[in-house]
């Protein structure tokens, strides 16, 4: 229902871009749910909003799949991406937590809200004792991989 919501909120961008899921059930407690819902927000909103500004047409792909250690959530579009050989690829890129070294030159490069999204992500992956990454080629992907462990609330 999230991810119909996010695409309603963009219902101009949202006829032409469409949303591929392939979701595994899980059972969530409320503060991995409450996590795992931001990161996902933040992340397909992005890809509304800045990866398909100049397309006709594009895909965005929600998958979360398990192991018996861990849960993977990816989000990947296929828009425009970060062009390779970009001098401020690097700079692009802030998945580092808040106050990483030379902070104060990322936020001085790229506009405040882009590096305080990527770093709420960041954080809220901390919250799940998870890694975050984020890679530009051929569109975002986005990697979300946490433990299994103290995050699932089995139905009864």
């Amino acid at each position: 229902e999230l991810l119909s919501n996010i695409s309603g909120a963009y219902a101009g961008a949202g006829a032409r871009i469409r949303i591929e899921r392939d979701i595994e059930q899980a059972f969530f407690d409320l503060r991995t749910a409450t996590s795992c819902g931001l990161i996902l927000s933040e992340a397909v909103s992005n890809a509304f909003r800045h990866a398909f500004k100049r397309a006709d047409y594009g895909t965005i792909k929600v998958k979360l799949k398990s192991n018996s250690r861990e849960y993977k959530l990816t989000i990947a579009d296929n828009g425009a991406g970060v062009a390779k050989g970009n001098k401020n690829q690097k700079d692009q890129k802030c998945q580092r937590p808040l106050k990483h070294k030379g902070h104060q030159k990322c936020q001085k490069r790229q506009s405040a809200k882009s590096c305080f999204g990527l770093q709420l992500m960041s954080m809220l992956a901390e919250q799940l004792d998870g890694k975050l990454k984020v890679g530009y080629e051929k569109g975002t992907l986005i990697t979300l991989k946490f433990p299994k462990r103290r995050h699932t609330n089995q139905a009864s």
